[in-house]
């Protein structure tokens, strides 16, 4: 009997493909009665995130999709009714809207490069706006679910109430999963704040966030319209959508064995340069890998600035630290103490006043930077080794070349901006702190790339990583999503590194600072009138 009212409530789940990289699903139940469709889309493949610039306001979601050439798009933020400005943060782009103001209660979703996402709200311990890296932002309002929990917060207006939803969530999985609840009708009766967050739960979102509904709930697929049913009869004009174009693929890192490995990581096959590297951080602690069974050590994930903290303290022998002194480092998070300990040893001194940015992906020259100070290494006037690097960057990437720890990404180049994988963080951590019987000094010369004998500390381009890089930390966070460019010392910046070409990469400015944001709010600082 149990089973029987089971399926009746489930009902009827229909699932198709209608575009590349979109899977969609569109689900009945009969008890109550809803009528739901969540499209899942791959942000590690060839869609990439889009979000409303703000002289793209006040448009339908269907019109909206069709002009960025998206795939899919939803309705996003909470606006006001008489000039269209969303209600939260929003980033169009790379755009910030000028209007854009912050409320206390709202939340927001950002996606930037690789198919990095994430979900802030209130509890994060960084400041507005945000993250620095985000080109794309769609504010919400309340989160759903954190850490693949159902939130729980006192009601207000129509959250405890049955009405049509829209909400985005991410995956464990590296998705992006947009959902709209019908309602206000016969055959779809809407889902209250709490039904929507178990819903999100139950289609495998980890993190989930409440966009707005009502009248506004429209999901649109190309090459399918509009594929829920809008309460008002028809699409309403909205001020902010999020979209996923057709793009180059994004290449998050890939998880997997490969064959011909026979070695300590079942993804590195015998022969590869990375090899001896990665079995002696492994053998002497400093690392445990990516993940544990079968044992992966992810050779071309990127690493976080958090997780390249750790493999350094680490290699150091650095005791982790009780002392808290970084804003965006949360007191009991597991990496904390290694952070500490190394702001402590004058190995960083974070990415800005009070700040360490653990979950920007490092670049080349962070790592650098890192490991001249924990080798304790000697600086130098520069001699211009490398065309790319500036001249605040040369004494210590010239240090570490003269040590032999690395010779450059192509001739005459360091490409320091690049983001480090896994694999050359390893080469130049073994080598650097002597982890292992390597002598980087006596071996073959003459190679000018730092994936070949005589500096080995890069392979080929990275692929990025959309996740935790679970086996070296004590619990999952959240999407280690994120980019930096390097500045003066280790004051490694806050600009958003947007595009990447080979070894080069080009810098557009970042987002309004948050103090600015902050000043504005107070300025205007009203809830807008919303209608929902």
């Amino acid at each position: 009997m149990l089973l029987v009212l089971a399926l009746t409530a489930l009902g009827a789940d229909v699932w198709s493909e209608p575009q590349p990289g979109v899977s969609l699903l569109e689900r009945t139940t009969s008890a109550p009665a809803q009528r739901i469709t969540a499209a899942y889309v791959d942000r590690c493949g060839s869609l990439n995130a889009r979000a409303t610039r703000y002289d793209e306001r006040r448009q339908r979601t269907s019109a909206w999709g069709e002009d960025v050439g998206a795939s899919v798009a939803i309705n996003g933020a909470f606006f006001s009714y008489t000039d269209y400005d969303a209600v939260g943060y929003s980033v169009g782009e790379g755009e910030p809207w000028p209007t854009a103001w912050d409320h206390p209660d709202f939340t927001a979703i950002g996606f930037g490069s690789r198919g990095r996402a994430r979900i802030w709200d209130p509890s994060d311990p960084l400041p507005p706006p945000f993250e620095d890296w985000w080109t794309q932002v769609v504010p919400g309002d309340p989160v759903l679910l954190r850490g693949g929990e159902v939130v729980h917060e006192p009601c207000y207006s129509h959250m405890c109430s049955r009405h049509p939803r829209t909400a985005v969530g991410l995956t464990d999985a590296g998705e992006v999963l947009l959902v709209t609840v019908d309602g206000r009708t016969a055959g779809a009766s809407g889902m209250t704040r709490i039904e929507l967050a178990e819903l999100m739960r139950d289609l495998g979102a980890t993190r989930a966030l409440n966009f707005d509904g009502g009248g506004s709930t429209t999901l649109w697929v190309r090459g399918r319209g509009v594929v829920n049913v809008p309460s008002d009869g028809s699409e309403r004009l909205v001020a902010s959508h999020l979209g996923f174009v057709p793009g180059e693929r994004v290449g998050c890192c890939e998880r997997a064995p490969v064959d011909g490995a026979s070695g300590l990581f079942a993804d590195i096959p015998d022969g590869h340069w990375a090899l001896p590297y990665a079995e002696a951080l492994y053998t002497q602690g400093v690392t445990t890998g990516c993940q544990a069974e079968p044992r992966l050590f992810c050779p071309d994930c990127v690493l976080d600035r958090a997780h390249l903290g750790v493999l350094i303290a680490r290699a150091a022998d650095l005791e982790p630290s009780e002392s808290r002194s970084f804003v965006d480092v949360a007191s009991d998070i597991w990496y904390a103490g290694h952070l500490e300990a190394l702001l402590e040893a004058e190995i960083t001194s974070g990415c800005a006043t009070d700040r360490y940015c653990p979950d920007r992906f490092a670049t080349r020259f962070e790592a650098a930077s890192f490991l001249v100070r924990a080798i304790g290494l000697p600086l130098e006037p520069p001699e211009g080794r490398f065309s790319d690097v500036t001249e605040a960057q040369a004494p210590l990437v010239e240090a570490l070349e003269r040590a032999c720890v690395v010779s450059g990404c192509a001739e005459g180049r360091f490409c320091p901006d690049d983001e480090v994988s896994r694999a050359e963080a390893a080469k130049m951590i073994a080598v650097g702190l002597s982890i292992g019987e390597f002598a980087p000094c006596t071996e073959e010369e003459g190679s000018n790339r730092d994936s070949a004998p005589g500096g080995s500390d890069t392979e080929a381009e990275s692929e990025g990583s959309d996740g935790p890089d679970v086996s070296d930390q004590d619990e999952d966070d959240d999407s280690h999503d994120g980019d930096s460019s390097s500045a003066e010392d280790d004051e490694d910046s806050a600009r958003l590194d947007l595009t990447r070409s080979g070894c080069g990469c080009t810098s557009s400015p970042a987002p309004a600072s948050w103090l600015a944001l902050a000043i504005f709010g107070l300025l205007t600082g009203r809830r807008k009138e919303t209608r929902h």
